[in-house]
C-alpha cells in the first residue's frame, strides 16, 4: 500500500535531504533569519582585532618615550619596506608629519633604542639607514669601562666595535651607547651589548657587539632631534 503514499514519502526524503545540506553548507544563517559570520572570518577578525590592539599598545608606548639627554621626538612612523630582508640595512618609514625632518636624524625603536638614522625625506616617506649598513660609522661609548670606539656592521645583524686598544679592558656584557662626541647623535643612546672580546693582531681589540633592537618585529619607529 506504500505505493499510494509514493509522492508523499519523495517529498520527504527530499526535505529531509534539502535540510541536511542546508546545515552542512549554509552556516552563514541562523533560524532567525540573521548572517551569522563564517568560521573562517572569526578567525580573521580575531587575528585583526589582536593585531590592532597590539599596534596601540606599541603606539602608547612610543607616546610615552621620554625625551633623551637633547633628544625630542620630532615624528613618528610605520615601518613600510625593508631592505634587504633578513639583514635591514634600508628602512623606508611612513612618518606622521613632514615639517623638522632633516638628514642625519636619530632613529630610534620604540624602547629608544638606536635603528639608524635619516637620509632623506620625499614627502611623508623617509629613508632610514639603519646601524647593520656597512656605511654606518658611528662614535659610541662602553658604559662601564668608559672606551670610546666606532660601531661597524660586520654582517648580518653583526656589529662591531673597532679603534679600542688592546691594552684597554672590555668587560663583558657592557652596555654600547652613543658617545659624547657624536657628530649626528645626542650621547646615550642605547645601541647593544658586549657580547665577546678579543684582542685583535694589531694595536686594537676586536670587540663583538649584539645590538638591543629587534630588527626582525621592528613595526613603529621615532625620529628624533
Amino acid at each position: 500500500m506504500l505505493w499510494r503514499f509514493q509522492k508523499e514519502i519523495v517529498l520527504v526524503l527530499l526535505c529531509l535531504l534539502s535540510g541536511a545540506i542546508f546545515r552542512l553548507t549554509v552556516r552563514g544563517y541562523n533560524t532567525s533569519g540573521k548572517t551569522l559570520i563564517p568560521e573562517s572570518a572569526v578567525r580573521y577578525q580575531k587575528s585583526y582585532i589582536q593585531e590592532i590592539t597590539l599596534e596601540n599598545r606599541r603606539l602608547r608606548t612610543l607616546l610615552n618615550l621620554k625625551e633623551r639627554q637633547g633628544g625630542t621626538i620630532a615624528a613618528m612612523g610605520e615601518v613600510t619596506a625593508v631592505d634587504p630582508i633578513g639583514w635591514p640595512i634600508w628602512l623606508t618609514v611612513a612618518t606622521n608629519r613632514v615639517e623638522g625632518i632633516r638628514a642625519n636624524l636619530p632613529v630610534l625603536d620604540k624602547d629608544g633604542n638606536l635603528i639608524g638614522q635619516v637620509t632623506k625625506q620625499d614627502g611623508n616617506l623617509v629613508r632610514v639607514m639603519t646601524i647593520l649598513n656597512p656605511q654606518s660609522r658611528i662614535s659610541v661609548c662602553l658604559q662601564e669601562s668608559g672606551n670610546l670606539g666606532v660601531l661597524e656592521s660586520t654582517g648580518p645583524l653583526s656589529l662591531q666595535v673597532g679603534y679600542i686598544p688592546a691594552e684597554n679592558e672590555v668587560k663583558a656584557n657592557e652596555s654600547v651607547v652613543t658617545s659624547r662626541i657624536s657628530q649626528h647623535y645626542p650621547p646615550g643612546l642605547p645601541v647593544g651589548t658586549v657580547q665577546k672580546s678579543t684582542v685583535g693582531k694589531g694595536f686594537f681589540r676586536e670587540v663583538s657587539v649584539r645590538p638591543n633592537a629587534n630588527f626582525s618585529t621592528l613595526k613603529e619607529v621615532v625620529i628624533v632631534y
